[in-house]
């Protein structure tokens, strides 16, 4: 598994400036358009590439789940969860969840760790874009496999 470096890092984080920068220029954020720029820029650092973990060198598979959905939604699809973790018993599993699914969450025996987070979405780009880089640059500094069970996001405009 290759390390993160300070260039591959910055490199991410300059193009998520950018692409901020543009949004408030514009005053228009398309998130799938997003996505296309970003995932470019993922591969280009290193971080779509394919890792198999070296135990021996303590290296394991870590998987951050984004979990964007209500209570409810949580319970019928904590299921999923559960076979992630039997597919990759031996990955630190970090769960992100919105205030409503948080305190079921937090008694998931099937991830490492439980994480809250306040999604409001709202037609302000710096607000979405500031709570997202306040655990952004927490999970750069790996090379995560990521799984994301999110709500279907709008169109943004900045403002």
């Amino acid at each position: 598994m290759s390390e993160v470096t300070k260039s591959d890092f910055d490199f991410i984080t300059g193009e998520f400036e950018k692409y901020f920068q543009n949004a408030q220029s514009t005053k228009y954020f398309n998130f799938p358009d997003f996505i296309n720029h970003m995932e470019e820029k993922f591969s280009a650092a290193g971080y779509r590439t394919p890792k198999i973990p070296d135990k021996s060198r303590g290296e394991r598979t870590e998987i951050l789940i984004i979990y964007d959905l209500r209570a409810g939604d949580f319970i019928m699809t904590s299921g999923a969860i559960r076979e992630i973790r039997r597919l990759y018993p031996d990955a630190y599993i970090t769960l992100l969840v919105s205030g409503a699914a948080f305190q079921l969450a937090e008694h998931c025996p099937h991830v490492d760790e439980v994480m809250l987070y306040d999604p409001e979405y709202t037609q302000d780009f710096g607000k979405i874009y500031s709570e997202g880089m306040k655990f952004g640059f927490r999970f750069l500094n790996k090379r995560l496999d990521i799984c994301s069970c999110t709500r279907k996001l709008p169109r943004w405009s900045a403002t």
